[in-house]
């Protein structure tokens, strides 16, 4: 009969000691994948700081709106070319400040080219403006990126040169 007790608590002593050590297991491998994307976010956070940082520097206007031309970002060199601040600019269709049709906006023929359409600021005032719009698939969704150039200053000095 002890040999018996003594054979049951051995085994129960084993599947105590494998449960254990699987679990043991089990955590370090959550603790490591754990570490692996946390490393991962950090890197993911540098990359969005960096393209937000090159997004807010450049001297151009960017903008991306969805299908329907409904404006999604600006940045400040947008803010500045339209007049307007960024809250009054997003959730706005992009054909109430560039003067084209919104089928002309998305056409697939003028994706990627840079074309000069007319501009409309806050006051009222048009404006010459360099116009590029690019397509980009995101989750299942569309999204185009216009990159404004406000070309008053450059028409100016044209002008000025020509005379």
């Amino acid at each position: 009969m002890l040999a018996r007790i003594d054979f049951a608590d051995t085994a129960l002593h084993r599947a105590h000691e494998e449960s254990w050590n699987t679990n043991a297991g089990l955590e370090e491998r959550v603790r490591k994948r754990t570490d692996e994307l946390l490393q991962a976010n950090i890197e993911l956070e540098l990359s969005e700081n960096r393209i937000r940082a090159n997004v807010e520097s450049a001297g151009d206007g960017i903008s991306t709106t969805d299908e329907q031309g409904v404006i999604q970002t600006v940045n400040p060199a947008a803010e500045s070319i339209f007049g307007y601040a960024a809250g009054d600019l997003i959730g706005s269709e992009i054909t109430e400040f560039v003067q084209l049709q919104l089928a002309q906006y998305h056409d697939q023929g003028s994706i990627g080219v840079r074309r000069e359409v007319e501009g409309i600021r806050q006051d009222g005032s048009r404006f010459l403006m360099e116009l590029a719009v690019y397509d980009a698939g995101l989750s299942e969704q569309l999204v185009f990126t216009g990159f404004l150039r406000d070309l008053t200053a450059i028409k100016e000095a044209e002008s000025q040169l020509a005379r």
